[in-house]
Formats: C-alpha cells, sequence, structure tokens
C-alpha cells in the first residue's frame, strides 16, 4: 500500500502548494488520490495513530468549528436585517397611523364644525372651542378660521343634521380629506348612517 501512496506523492505532496491544495482538498471532504482512491488510509499506514488522532482533531474543528461560526455569521446578520426591517415597517405603520388620526380629527373638526365657504366665524370660547383649537394645533389645521361650532349651552354638546352634514361633503376640503383616508362619500347618505 506505502507504494502506492508512494506513487502519487509528487502528484499530492511534491511541494508546499500542492500539500496546500491536498490539505484544503481533505478540508472540504475531497481527500483522495487523482484515481480516487482515499488518501486518509495511506496516510494512516504511512505515519501512524499520531495522524488519525490529529486528522479527526482538524476535521472537527473545521467542521463544526469553523463552519458553524461561519454560518452563524450569516445567521446573526439575516436576523439583524429582519430586526431593522420590522423596525421600519412598525415606524412607518405608526406613521400612517398618526397621518390617519390626523386626517380623521381634520374631518371631524370640519364636520362638527360646519365649514361653510362663505361664513367664516371665529370658535367660541367654550369648552369644546378650546378642545377644538387645541385638536386644530396638533392636527396642523389649515383652516382655523374657517370652522364654526354650533354648541349647547355647556359648550359639549352638539348635532349635525343630515342636510349640514350632505353640504358638508360637497365642501372640496372634506372631499380631498376623504379621498385621501380612502372613504367613498358617492352615497352621502348613507355615509351619514355610518
Amino acid at each position: 500500500r506505502k507504494g502506492d501512496f508512494i506513487s502519487h506523492y509528487e502528484q499530492l505532496f511534491s511541494s508546499l502548494l500542492r500539500s496546500m491544495l491536498t490539505v484544503f482538498r481533505c478540508l472540504v471532504g475531497d481527500c483522495a488520490n487523482p484515481d480516487g482512491t482515499p488518501i486518509t488510509p495511506f496516510l494512516v499506514d504511512v505515519f501512524g495513530p499520531m495522524f488519525t488522532i490529529s486528522y479527526v482533531i482538524v476535521i472537527c474543528f473545521v467542521i463544526f468549528g469553523v463552519f458553524n461560526l461561519v454560518m452563524a455569521i450569516f445567521v446573526e446578520n439575516t436576523l439583524e436585517s429582519a430586526r431593522l426591517n420590522q423596525k421600519k415597517r412598525s415606524q412607518i405603520r405608526q406613521a400612517e397611523t398618526i397621518r390617519v388620526a390626523k386626517e380623521i380629527s381634520k374631518v371631524v373638526l370640519l364636520i362638527c364644525g360646519g365649514v361653510s365657504q362663505e361664513n367664516s366665524q371665529r370658535i367660541p370660547r367654550s369648552g369644546f372651542g378650546r378642545l377644538l383649537r387645541r385638536a386644530e394645533a396638533i392636527t396642523g389645521h389649515p383652516n382655523s378660521n374657517e370652522v364654526e361650532v354650533h354648541a349647547g349651552s355647556d359648550g359639549m354638546q352638539m348635532a349635525v343634521t343630515r342636510e349640514t352634514f350632505v353640504k358638508l361633503m360637497d365642501n372640496p376640503i372634506v372631499t380631498n380629506l376623504l379621498e385621501d383616508l380612502e372613504i367613498s362619500i358617492s352615497n352621502k347618505d348613507k355615509l351619514f348612517d355610518i
């Protein structure tokens, strides 16, 4: 058997470069002579049990240590990327929720205030009026001087009639806000009932 190994010695271990290539091939699983017979039994016959122990230790270290380390880096990078994507999606979802809340606040202000293009009045100094001004400040309502509140004696009760609601649906400001919210206003009476 040593004769078979010596016949392939020139191709496998004659120089440092060929030896490194042979070791690399053994580490990745192609530890064979050019004719296809495995090199490991020849090396065990030539170098004895010390080679066997060192070969097993090196192969275990490379396969279970280095390859798992590389795999762990890939998995860690993938999980980090997924976490960052989840965080971005959460921020986008939160920004969209805030945008929708602001748009709905504007619509509620316009509907409850009874916006009219011809008639512009300031919000009265009732408790509800202060609440509406505060909501406008939060939502950035652009037409605070066009909002008119019809509040009761305690400043907190109000009613919107069907006719007023239908008229408000013709207001371009309300229409644009509802379109931004993707709310269809094709049937204004049904929207009032909702």
